[in-house]
């Protein structure tokens, strides 16, 4: 198996609500095999919902 160095990145929720990134992560994470990397970068529409610890809980809640 001949892996890429390059780690791809995925820029997330552009703005779009704070409510679509769960099942925007979910799908990512489907989209993944077991033990690939990504750098996500998560751009939600700002609101009163959106904050840092909350994007923790959205990627630990998504499985990663």
């Amino acid at each position: 198996v001949i892996r890429s160095n390059r780690i791809p990145h995925f820029s997330l929720g552009h703005d779009r609500p704070v409510t679509e990134l769960p099942l925007t992560l979910a799908d990512l994470h489907l989209s993944l095999s077991p033990g690939d990397e990504v750098v996500t970068h998560l751009s939600a529409r700002p609101s009163l919902d959106w904050s840092r610890q909350r994007a923790v809980d959205l990627v630990i809640g998504a499985g990663f």
